[in-house]
């Protein structure tokens, strides 16, 4: 009947809502996290430089670019981007080595969760989590933009410009993420130098 459908999907829904936000959980709670953000932070403060200094982040025929909301955005999303592909790629893999490590691969076993369910609920919670780097960095860049920006600050531009470009790059970080831990072969060292030799090539590719 319907009413049973809609049980079940409503069921499934919240199981796979409680999945993902678990994941989120346990991820902010290491010490990696912590290290991310404080990176982030530096890497945010490192990428505005104070115009003062006769540097800026973007320049057009010698002459600078102002820190206006979107040329702020736009800049800091497309480095983050970049460095966010290679740090969240690490940053959300090894889950599943770990849970075969510690045996509770096993308890998740005997759980009536599907192979499917289980591993987008995971996809799920590693994007909103490298969603929530993304938004530290953004934080970041406004502090700046408030201490050397031109203009006001448009919330908008920045949440539109960095969900535009960092999104898509945290979906596929994530997914490769994912997609390896899920192969045996590539769950070592194979599967790192793989990702960092596609890494590169694809930074090759843009500065080229």
């Amino acid at each position: 009947s319907s009413a049973g459908k809609s049980q079940v999907f409503g069921q499934t829904l919240h199981l796979l809502q409680v999945l993902a936000m678990n994941e989120v959980r346990l991820r902010m709670r290491r010490l990696s996290t912590l290290l991310a953000v404080m990176a982030m932070v530096a890497i945010s403060w490192a990428m505005i430089v104070d115009p003062k200094t006769g540097s800026s982040l973007m320049a057009i025929n010698q002459s600078r670019v102002l820190y206006t909301s979107s040329a702020l955005a736009m800049g800091s999303a497309s480095l983050l981007s970049f460095i966010m592909a290679l740090i969240g790629f690490f940053l959300v893999r090894g889950r599943i080595v770990e849970d075969i490590r510690s045996g509770i691969g096993c308890v998740i076993a005997a759980t009536p969760v599907s192979n499917s369910l289980f591993l987008f609920s995971r996809w799920l919670g590693g994007v909103a989590y490298m969603l929530a780097l993304a938004l530290v960095a953004m934080c970041s860049i406004m502090v700046l933009h408030a201490l050397r920006g031109d203009g006001p600050i448009q919330l908008w531009v920045y949440l539109q410009t960095y969900l535009l470009v960092l999104g898509p790059m945290s979906v596929f970080a994530v997914s490769a993420a994912i997609l390896f831990d899920s192969v045996p072969l590539l769950m070592g060292k194979a599967g790192d130098f793989l990702y960092f030799i596609a890494w590169i090539f694809q930074v090759a590719i843009v500065a080229w």
